[in-house]
């Protein structure tokens, strides 16, 4: 498993989006722990068996996404998108919106832009599956949801 943070945990999730066909991304949770408010997506070709990326968004407090999408792109607001998205909900400034450009959205448009905001975003890579499996090799894990 691979693990990074903020711009770098960007680059790898839009560096999997590019190279993955048709995979989708799915809110897999949305938590509190400790405190502080957890989103949790989870992108792979073949979301019933397995995924392949995770992207965990830390000290949430805006969520505009779909439940279920094909993400093209993930990045960090342009200024004019963050002072136009403010003028309807307020970001405070330790936060950073998030913008997905996604397509295939259901149901809903064929494509759009959608957001997270959020204080930081981590990037997990690596083959978890949603099932009990024996002889994982390295990288491999099964989904912490399957084993409760």
């Amino acid at each position: 498993m691979s693990r990074c943070t903020g711009q770098e945990a960007l680059d790898v999730a839009c560096e999997w989006m590019k190279h993955s066909n048709n995979a989708e991304l799915i809110i897999q949770s949305y938590e509190i722990r400790e405190g502080f408010r957890f989103l949790l997506l989870t992108a792979g070709f073949d979301l019933c068996y397995y995924h392949e990326l995770e992207l965990e968004f830390q000290e949430v407090s805006h969520i505009d996404l779909p439940t279920r999408f094909e993400g093209q792109r993930v990045r960090r607001a342009t200024p004019e998108e963050r002072a136009a998205f403010h003028q309807t909900v307020g970001i405070d400034d330790e936060d950073t919106l998030f913008v997905f450009e996604a397509r295939n959205v259901w149901p809903g448009p064929d494509t759009g832009l959608f957001h997270v905001v959020a204080q930081e975003v981590t990037a997990t890579s690596g083959l978890v599956f949603h099932y009990l499996r024996e002889n994982l090799k390295e990288g491999e894990s099964i989904a912490p949801w399957v084993l409760k």
